[in-house]
């Protein structure tokens, strides 16, 4: 703009778009770095407590609604009658909620993709299940996803899109909740990521 390259008003505004997309991802690169470096030495910080993990994502999916239909992105809940209990900090499980539907809503095929949050349990674990109906990723590439700053070299990369952070941050995330996070393909097509928490007993 400054050197003359975009002469008209509306090559200006386009350019000036892009520049202020690319701060905005800077910003967002830097906080997630941030972050990382606060959840590897300030767990203490960050106080887990009893969380009922269904009706945490009911709420969720209700306040959360509009705000990712605005980006194409259809979201729904289907929670297990039983809803146990499992122990994370609230602040932290939105963050992992939001960095699963926030890739989802980048990599989506169609104008609305669809995305599917599921509660279930078993003896032991608490499991929180999200599954979208985007290109999903090459089976060689689901070990690695969740390595800082990896991009798959497919259909789902977006080369204008994410820090390569968010998923590397669930990771971390669930180790401090003492659960895990595994990622599978969905046939015909699609990612679900699967967390995993130790269940709570009954307060006594």
């Amino acid at each position: 703009v400054r050197d003359g390259i975009a002469p008209t008003e509306e090559q200006q505004k386009r350019y000036m778009g892009i520049i202020l997309k690319r701060a905005n991802d800077l910003d967002s690169m830097l906080e997630e770095l941030f972050l990382i470096t606060t959840l590897n030495y300030k767990k203490e910080s960050r106080p887990s407590e009893r969380i009922e993990l269904g009706q945490f994502v009911r709420d969720f999916v209700e306040d959360h609604l509009a705000p990712y239909q605005s980006k194409g992105l259809e979201i729904k809940a289907r929670i297990a009658t039983e809803t146990p209990f499992i122990n994370a900090n609230p602040q932290l499980l939105q963050r992992v909620l939001q960095n699963v539907l926030n890739n989802s809503a980048k990599y989506k095929m169609t104008d609305i993709g669809h995305c599917v949050i599921d509660v279930t349990s078993d003896d032991d674990f608490v499991y929180c299940v999200i599954s979208d109906d985007g290109p999903g990723v090459p089976p060689e590439s689901l070990e690695r996803l969740m390595r800082p700053f990896y991009r798959v070299d497919s259909s789902r990369t977006n080369p204008q899109e994410g820090s390569g952070l968010g998923l590397s941050i669930i990771r971390r995330i669930m180790e401090i909740f003492e659960g895990r996070v595994m990622i599978e393909n969905v046939r015909p097509h699609g990612l679900r990521i699967i967390l995993e928490f130790p269940k709570q007993g009954e307060e006594s």
